[in-house]
């Protein structure tokens, strides 16, 4: 909307759903000896700092055992509804069937498909 002239004042996001039951995050587990990045989740204004295992568990799991409410449908891959953006750092994602080239390129993940790769990462929730 911003190509097209729109300014963001103007501009608005609305999320829609409902919380899903807490039995389908995985259990996750941080010892001192587990390997983990320094993260941190920026939505609706507010951060939230957490350890995420470079592998097992995704940035969105993180941060729903954390009780954080967290814009997810599907953690597949597929809706794009936990579509966030890497301010700092970096991750990988294992699956994604929604994002354009382009969105990547501008930093955009699926943090349910996403696990961090470098010992920091920031994502917010909030950039669109």
């Amino acid at each position: 909307m911003k190509d097209s002239g729109v300014a963001q004042k103007q501009i608005h996001v609305e999320r829609f759903g409902s919380p899903l039951p807490q039995a389908g995050v995985p259990p996750i587990e941080i010892t001192e000896n587990t390997p983990a990045a320094d993260l941190e989740l920026i939505i609706d204004g507010k951060k939230r700092k957490l350890r995420l295992p470079y592998e097992g568990v995704s940035v969105l799991d993180v941060g729903l055992k954390a009780g954080l409410a967290l814009p997810y449908a599907c953690k597949g891959g597929v809706c794009c509804t936990c579509r966030a953006k890497v301010l700092e750092g970096e991750v990988k994602m294992e699956k994604n069937y929604t994002l354009e080239q382009h969105e990547i390129d501008d930093g955009f993940v699926l943090t349910c498909q996403c696990h961090p790769v470098s010992e920091r990462v920031v994502v917010s929730y909030d950039e669109r």
